[in-house]
């Protein structure tokens, strides 16, 4: 099959699982290029409520740790006659948290008009049965095969909306059951990487132009000035960031200061075309980076005499961490036959998922040897 003979573009959950369902950002956002095409992007109601009850998940874990935070900060800033107290109110009304993540998932499919099939109108329960006893993809593992179902319901979902539409769909999934089917399939091929398969519904060929031109200059990043505005771009959109220290200490603490920044920046994957629209290419570039954190720990020790909490000094912290993630830019052209790279205009330039939280390990009170001599 040519690649331009895709006509629709289907997404497993999995894939959105691995974005962190980050629907307003980076990869997923470009996803709203399909909303004035003539792809068809389409979801199951199956992969609906999947999303919605993996989202529902992370909001209830999300507000458990906020209605821990605000616990400790009663004394300080929800006593009794505090002008905070409507505004926690507002954020544990379980009403309105209730729907955030329907509402969001909503949001995303209208933005990206998404074509939500209906089980009932494609799949049949015949084909799902017979399917599943003669362990056909994705049945194939047997110790698995009742978790199997939603997956099958999926695609024979995806195959009966390609056969009666006469189209054919690019199917985007991290499962190998889906792989499995797909490679039996006449109406469905298989991806596992979202920017790859975005690359096949880009149908102008200047950013496919300007793609292998950045490509040649990334071949050596440690001679490229192009790299190097990245990198600095990406700092500074990222500045220095908050961060949650973890620690272990036999001592009680708290923590103040915990901060990080992008240290460096370094290659470690291909370069993708994700979006592109009037001038304006979106790419994907796989990077490792390497942060530099900081936090700082105040250590106190309970007086069970004085009953009162003894001050034992703090010390201050510093860690490398390294992850590897994607470098999402933008960059604006006019004529592609004088671009130059060291002059390009680069828009947005972000670090996919920057990190949160950075474990520091052991710590202890930070004492100065000179205080053990005379």
């Amino acid at each position: 099959m040519a690649d331009s003979e895709y006509d629709a573009i289907l997404i497993d959950t999995s894939v959105y699982r691995n974005y962190k369902y980050k629907f307003e950002s980076g990869v997923l956002k470009a996803l709203s290029q399909f909303r004035e095409s003539n792809v068809d992007f389409l979801m199951t109601d199956i992969i609906f409520r999947e999303m919605l009850s993996h989202l529902n998940e992370s909001i209830d874990k999300a507000k458990e740790q906020l209605e821990s935070s605000l616990l400790e900060a009663v004394e300080h800033l929800f006593f009794d006659g505090s002008d905070l107290n409507a505004h926690k109110e507002k954020l544990l009304n379980q009403d309105l948290i209730n729907s955030l993540a329907r509402k969001r998932l909503q949001d995303f499919v209208k933005r990206c008009e998404i074509n939500v099939l209906k089980t009932e109108d494609y799949a049949s329960i015949k084909d799902l049965f017979n399917m599943y006893f003669s362990t056909a993809a994705p049945f194939e593992d047997k110790k698995a095969k009742k978790n199997e179902f939603p997956d099958a319901t999926i695609l024979l979902t995806a195959e009966g909306w390609a056969e009666k539409e006469d189209k054919y769909i690019l199917a985007v999934s991290r499962d190998v059951g889906w792989k499995a089917y797909c490679s039996g399939s006449e109406r469905i091929q298989y991806i596992e990487e979202l920017p790859q398969a975005l690359t096949f519904f880009q149908k102008d060929t200047a950013p496919y132009a300007l793609r292998d031109l950045v490509r040649e200059d990334l071949a050596n990043p440690d001679e490229s000035a192009f790299f190097m505005r990245l990198v600095d771009h990406a700092k500074q959109y990222h500045g220095q960031f908050s961060i949650h220290a973890e620690a272990d200490s036999s001592l009680q603490f708290e923590t103040d200061e915990c901060y990080a920044e992008i240290e460096s920046i370094e290659i470690d994957g291909g370069l993708e075309i994700i979006d592109s629209s009037d001038g304006l290419v979106t790419f994907s570039l796989s990077v490792e980076v390497t942060y530099l954190a900081q936090a700082s720990f105040d250590f106190y020790q309970f007086d069970s005499i004085d009953r009162d909490y003894v001050n034992l000094g703090g010390h201050s912290c510093t860690q490398e961490v390294s992850e590897s993630t994607v470098l999402v830019f933008d960059l604006a052209y006019e004529d592609l036959n004088e671009i130059d790279l060291n002059e390009i205009d680069i828009g947005d330039c972000l670090i996919e998922g920057v990190i949160t939280h950075v474990d520091f390990g052991s710590v202890e009170p930070y004492h100065d040897p000179l205080d053990y001599y005379d």
